[in-house]
């Protein structure tokens, strides 16, 4: 998935910022079960049809969203005809099309959160501790030509927002309004995750997959509790409503770490509680100020949307002045309360669903507008990038600038652990941002009014970074220039930029039925008196329950360590207190070689 250049920067040129997506879903659910599971991303026909008849899989699980309906159609068919003894899964937000079972050949289909679902059906107890392992946010970085120096941990924190809008598939699907599902017990468990990237990967910036995040007061600021505790001067992305952020101040925002935030402002006059009594042009421009990059989303295509005043629509939104801004259609998609309203009313264009199996549904209304003539709405869309573009200039431009702010604000600051996040921005500076902004001013040499911004931000930077800066940047603009030259003919000639596949195997060194087996010998052997019994170990008691003292505990892990020749984390260790948190560790280990 592209989701950038796809749904923001598209209209920007070789300004557009590129990278893919990796399924994290699909990542997360081979993590935690403890069958060998084998993750097919972005797969060719051919390398899936040689991927299913290679291999004897006992279940292939399909994951989408609508748009791709025809597609898992087509993957159902095969796997039918290449591996036909095979259980199909399909799941994500296709899974919301109606009359589903009738168009697709799959034996289940997994309407809800998958993961417990997934472990519940192998037969594995879903009350396990979900393991997070190391994800990237995104591969294959790049704009202006350039690829992007920068790695992004991906952490799964939660599916579903509470606030529940009526348009939101998200929402929906995870259980509507006042639900969410937790993957973490506490900002505590987070942060111990954030602490195991941060040692295996080396990463400092983290994208915190949830669609709400800061709408947990009580999760931030315990996480901001602990990253000021243990010096930690990390970089996050979140996604948050205007109305969850408004609760923070400044301060708290910075100190917590927020790099990114991607708010919804959706549309002047939009009556959702989120937006409620809350300027969001100036909550825009308050977290710019802070070095804060804002990615906004707006709607287009509300009732009161027409023709007569689509023009005001997009330059409200534009006037926001994002970093980068989303234009998307307001759409009544199956699940939301927004398509049973608009079926309930007769104004769905297809009542049966069909139409939503068409690839670029999203740049069309699924519905009959009260006022915007059909056909019309794609060009309004084209209108509001072109518009944000024309009055704001390139997205990753103003995130330069934004970043700029931020170093002048905290770049010398006297909290350390603050000045320490900005501090890298110096590096960035030196090293790539201002010659992409050196580059920028050049290609914008002839345009009245992108010129002069350019040209005012890259003095700018050369004042606050100095000689050094300002001597070595025309020399790195110039070969940036020269990859945007390439990049702005590749587009032009409508050059394909796909998501490379990939394949990753995990075989778990053991089951969950040989875990807890494989548990109880080690107790029997250190402790034969107590008579447990694996069935007595599979109700999760806590190992004091048991008869196990600390030194017991110690112990039985150690015969644990010996039988399967492995090591323990002495964090895992220390908070291994039951049954399910010891079987956890079992299952964590991978098969190697």
């Amino acid at each position: 998935m592209e989701a950038f250049h796809s749904q923001m920067t598209g209209h920007q040129g070789p300004f557009s910022l590129r990278m893919f997506h990796p399924s994290f879903s699909l990542m997360l659910l081979q993590a935690n079960i403890s069958c060998p599971c084998t993750v097919l991303d972005f797969p060719s026909l051919e390398q899936f049809i040689g991927e299913i008849t290679a291999t004897p899989y006992d279940i292939i699980g399909i994951t989408a969203v609508l748009i791709n309906a025809a597609k898992v159609r087509t993957l159902c068919r095969l796997i039918r005809k290449h591996r036909p003894e095979a259980t199909i899964l399909v799941g994500g937000h296709i899974t919301a099309l109606p009359r589903i079972e009738t168009r697709i050949d799959a034996d289940h289909f997994v309407t809800g959160e998958g993961l417990r679902w997934l472990q519940h059906f192998l037969g594995e107890p879903d009350r396990l501790p979900i393991r997070h392992p190391p994800m990237d946010f995104a591969t294959d970085i790049r704009t202006m030509g350039m690829p992007v120096n920068m790695r992004i941990a991906n952490i799964v924190t939660s599916v579903g927002c509470p606030v529940g809008c009526p348009f939101c598939t998200i929402s929906a699907k995870f259980g509507g309004r006042g639900k969410r599902i937790d993957f973490f017990n506490s900002a505590d468990e987070l942060f111990e995750t954030m602490l195991d990237h941060e040692k295996k990967s080396g990463v400092s910036l983290f994208h915190l997959m949830d669609d709400n995040f800061l709408l947990d007061r009580k999760v931030a600021l315990r996480l901001l509790e602990l990253m000021e505790l243990h010096d930690k001067s990390w970089s996050l992305a979140v996604w948050s409503s205007a109305g969850a952020i408004k609760t923070y101040s400044a301060d708290q925002l910075v100190r917590l770490g927020i790099s990114v935030i991607w708010i919804g402002i959706e549309g002047k006059d939009a009556e959702y509680s989120k937006l409620q009594n809350i300027d969001t042009v100036g909550m825009v421009r308050e977290l710019r100020s802070h070095g804060i990059i804002v990615i906004a989303s707006a709607m287009l295509g509300m009732d009161h949307h027409s023709p007569d005043n689509m023009d005001q629509v997009i330059d409200y939104a534009v006037s926001h002045q994002a970093d980068f801004l989303q234009f998307t259609l307001l759409n009544p998609l199956p699940g939301t309360e927004f398509y049973e309203d608009m079926k309930a009313g007769g104004m769905l264009l297809s009542p049966d669903g069909e139409g939503y199996m068409i690839p670029h549904r999203r740049l069309q209304f699924g519905h009959r507008h009260p006022n915007i003539p059909r056909n019309t709405e794609s060009g309004y869309l084209t209108a509001g990038f072109l518009r944000d573009l024309q009055v704001n200039g390139p997205s990753v431009i103003r995130a330069v600038d934004t970043l700029l702010k931020g170093w002048k604000r905290y770049g010398h600051a006297p909290d350390r652990r603050v000045c320490r996040r900005h501090e890298r921005l110096s590096e960035a500076f030196g090293s790539f941002l201002a010659g992409a902004v050196w580059a920028a001013r050049e290609w914008y040499r002839s345009d009245p009014v992108q010129y002069p911004r350019t040209d005012t931000l890259y003095q700018d930077i050369c004042r606050e970074f100095g000689q050094p800066v300002c001597t070595n940047s025309p020399a790195t603009g110039a070969r940036i220039l020269s990859c945007m030259k390439e990049e702005d003919e590749s587009l032009r000639r409508g050059d394909r930029h796909d998501p490379p596949a990939t394949r990753k195997e995990r075989i778990p060194l053991i089951s969950y039925t040989q875990a807890i087996q494989m548990f109880h010998d080690a107790v029997t052997e250190i402790r034969p008196e107590l008579g447990i019994t694996p069935e007595d170990l599979s109700a999760n008691p806590r190992l004091d329950e048991i008869g196990l003292d600390s030194a017991d505990r110690m112990s039985v892990l150690g015969s644990l360590e010996q039988r399967l020749g492995i090591c323990f984390d002495m964090k895992q260790v220390a908070i291994a207190m039951d049954v399910d948190a010891v079987v956890s560790m079992l299952l964590s280990q991978e098969k190697t070689g």
